[in-house]
């Protein structure tokens, strides 16, 4: 008889606490054995759940069914617990000012995995608009005016001088760590350069 198969579908890093399934085919009733660093993990024989902690592990999982025949699969794994890292930077005045005119920086990074989606969410008097991007790099990073960011949504026509913004970041590894950054900013629409004014 052929030994049982066994099959998995995840990658060399994983989260902390998060759950994966082990897949097997055999018709003598194949056993799952899960071992992490040689210790033995608790399983229904179809998922095991990843312990809490970082850096590199060994993974042990071994098949036998009632014949005796084992099949072992054997993988390091990287342990990520880490979110990605997020900022957002303007010129800003009276702590919390920004225009038209200014440049908006928008960066994502990750030590460990990819940075795999970003979005920017903006709420403003009972207004939502949304911006998503899907980089799947280590660090991401996009900038512009903010109509130039938000184009194609309705926040690009905004116009109004003294307007309350919330603006959310959110950020999300390959992984599936993850991390939202909100900032509270008044937006000037339709700024335009001051003027010259010469008097006789």
């Amino acid at each position: 008889s052929d030994p049982p198969s066994v099959t998995i579908a995840f990658s060399s890093m994983l989260m902390p606490g998060s759950n994966h399934s082990i897949g097997t085919n055999n018709q003598f009733t194949p056993r799952i054995d899960v071992l992490w660093d040689n210790i033995s993990l608790v399983t229904n024989q179809s998922y095991f759940i990843t312990p809490a902690g970082s850096g590199e592990h060994y993974l042990s999982i071994r098949v036998t069914n009632d014949l005796g025949l084992v099949t072992e699969l054997n993988r390091t794994i990287i342990l990520d617990g880490v979110h990605p890292t997020l900022s957002i930077e303007t010129n800003l005045y009276a702590g919390n000012h920004f225009g038209s005119n200014s440049t908006v920086y928008i960066n994502a990074s990750d030590e460990l995995s990819l940075v795999s989606k970003l979005s920017i969410f903006v709420n403003y008097s009972g207004v939502s608009c949304a911006k998503y991007y899907s980089p799947l790099v280590q660090n991401f990073s996009i900038s512009g005016i903010f109509s130039t960011l938000m184009s194609s949504t309705t926040c690009a026509n905004l116009q109004t001088p003294g307007q309350a913004l919330t603006i959310e970041i959110y950020s999300k590894d390959s992984t599936g760590n993850y991390f939202t950054l909100t900032r509270n900013l008044t937006y000037h629409g339709s700024i335009v350069a001051p003027e010259w004014i010469t008097s006789n």
